[in-house]
């Protein structure tokens, strides 16, 4: 494939994802909001915070010498360390990991809780834009 086609479908990919994240504020078939655009700020906030929380701590105790994660590759230097902290706390907390780095030790059970928090955090936000909808609908 051409470098152009490439081009085009990234801007149309962009297009798609750019268009479903505007239908969850306003659909053209309903008149009122179908969550404030404050909610999903907030969840990146907290995501964002818990994400690199978490890596800090996985980065700060290895740092100790507790060994609480098995990188796949040695890494050169402090911050493609602390990169790949952030890369396994955001793996962590949005999936169940890749594999390519492995808690070990008592970072199972840091990454257990950190896991278990990723799948509470939307349950939580629907509950909440749930309260909130039925609350401005009254």
């Amino acid at each position: 494939m051409g470098h152009g086609v490439l081009v085009i479908l990234l801007i149309g990919s962009t297009a798609i994802i750019m268009r479903s994240i505007w239908m969850l504020f306003k659909h053209p078939g309903i008149k009122e909001h179908l969550m404030p655009a404050s909610h999903l700020l907030i969840l990146f906030i907290v995501y964002g915070t818990i994400i690199s929380g978490f890596g800090m701590i996985y980065a700060l105790l290895s740092i100790m010498g507790y060994p609480v994660i098995k990188l796949e590759l040695e890494q050169s230097d402090f911050f493609s360390f602390i990169e790949a902290c952030i890369y396994f706390s955001s793996t962590t907390i949005l999936s169940v990991g890749y594999g390519d780095i492995v808690p070990v030790g008592a970072g199972r059970w840091i990454a257990a809780l950190q896991a278990l928090i990723g799948y509470l955090l939307p349950i939580a936000f629907v509950l909440s834009s749930v309260i909130h909808h039925n609350r401005t609908a009254k």
